[in-house]
């Protein structure tokens, strides 16, 4: 993956656009930083043996409070980020996509 590009999240999946606030993922050295929605954030991301596969650890984040709508994005997009287990670049995307308890879906991140 680039190192040098800062993603911002378009959509949860294919059919649900993200809201504000925006939500921007960095990867560089081993690890996703960016901003959540409202705090900062920081999380391991070791790519697998097969091209595509992506291991994430736990994230750790600032400490910030924020509105309840910011929080509840910032929730919904750690806990997603989280289950991520392939990356891949769609056209001009960065997908991740994340399981659970089998279902699938897929975040779409546009370049900054």
């Amino acid at each position: 993956t680039s190192g040098n590009t800062e993603w911002i999240l378009r959509s949860w999946d294919s059919k649900q656009p993200a809201p504000h606030p925006t939500v921007t993922l960095f990867f560089k050295d081993g690890r996703f930083t960016g901003s959540s929605g409202c705090n900062n954030y920081f999380a391991s991301a070791k790519e697998g043996k097969i091209p595509g596969d992506v291991e994430v650890g736990p994230a750790g984040t600032t400490r910030k409070s924020c509105p309840d709508n910011e929080m509840s994005v910032e929730r919904r997009f750690l806990d997603q980020l989280a289950r991520v287990k392939k990356f891949s670049f769609l056209v001009t995307q960065l997908a991740l996509s994340w399981e659970k308890e089998g279902v699938w879906k897929t975040m779409l991140f546009d370049k900054r």
